[in-house]
């Protein structure tokens, strides 16, 4: 999905808002329409005409409207059990994209068991603490995305929620191993925690999520 930052809003109308209300033309009126009849019914609704064409096409490219060319004309429409379609889509591709960030959160564990009990610094300690990081933004961008689409199925997205939950555990989970290693660190060779965090690149404000 294309950021809605990036667009220009018209004045008290958010990008999303700009979504739903053309969205709800095609869903109240269950019809099918030219994008000049979009336009006029848009302004109806609150949305500038300059609006339409972006933010149209941004619901057909989500799968939200249907789009036909017939002729030198394009038609568009979209029914609620289109957009619920859709939406249940877009939530069962965020579903596998925790279940993948969980997987990958294991074998970052097992990694730095194998560090640990090694008691040796190596590069890879390096990389795995980068890849935490990493792990952490894409929590970040995935609750933002989840925010997206309270609207949907309840049971559905109460079940991503939990899903998410167990994935932000999983990196807290992490970072306490990062802890135990410092700890380690310190007492074994008598490295304070800002020249550790310093020589393997890890942030001096670490912190559960």
């Amino acid at each position: 999905m294309r950021a809605a930052s990036s667009r220009v809003q018209a004045k008290g109308v958010s990008y999303e808002d700009k979504r739903k209300r053309i969205l709800e033309i095609f869903h109240e009126t269950k019809d099918v329409f030219q994008h000049k009849d979009v336009e006029r019914l848009a302004k109806g609704k609150g949305v500038i005409m300059q609006a339409v064409k972006d933010v149209l096409q941004n619901l057909v490219d989500d799968g939200l409207v249907m789009c036909e060319k017939i002729g030198s004309s394009n038609y568009y429409w979209s029914f609620p059990a289109t957009a619920a379609k859709a939406k249940a889509k877009m939530l069962d591709d965020l579903r596998a994209q925790s279940q993948a960030l969980e997987a990958h959160d294991a074998q970052l564990d097992a990694a730095l068991t194998e560090a640990r009990a090694s008691r040796e610094e190596t590069d890879e300690r390096v990389q795995l603490t980068a890849e935490l990081a990493q792990l952490e933004a894409d929590v970040a961008a995935m609750e933002k995305e989840l925010e997206a689409y309270r609207d949907c199925d309840p049971e559905v997205f109460k079940d991503t929620l939990r899903q998410v939950d167990e994935c932000r555990a999983a990196v807290n989970r992490w970072t306490d191993n990062i802890y135990a290693v410092q700890g380690y660190v310190r007492d074994k060779f008598g490295y304070d925690t800002s020249t550790f965090n310093k020589s393997f690149e890890i942030p001096d404000d670490l912190d559960y999520v």
